[in-house]
């Protein structure tokens, strides 16, 4: 439990560390992406196969050792994110 509170905690300073712009687009894609989750009986698209898809392209910058050790489990922040439709609860 610990540990995921880390990782929120890191994901959330680097969400802070994005332009405004770039925030904005974020939240809009995990709205986007709830959207879809909503359809999941037609499109076989769940928050984790969702998150599955979109964190390794979310996720790609220049990171410390440490930093990706503590982010290898993103994925289940991310699929908090477009359960909620909303990057609230990260930050």
């Amino acid at each position: 439990m610990k540990d995921l509170h880390r990782r929120k905690d890191l994901l959330a300073s680097l969400i802070e560390k994005l332009p405004e712009n770039n925030r904005v687009v974020l939240d809009y894609l995990f709205k986007f992406l709830h959207q879809v989750t909503e359809h999941e009986s037609k499109n076989k698209m769940g928050a984790q196969n969702l998150s599955i898809v979109f964190t390794p392209n979310l996720i790609r910058a220049k990171l410390t050792r440490v930093e990706n050790m503590m982010l290898s489990g993103a994925v289940s922040l991310i699929t908090q994110a477009i359960e909620k439709g909303s990057l609230e609860h990260l930050e």
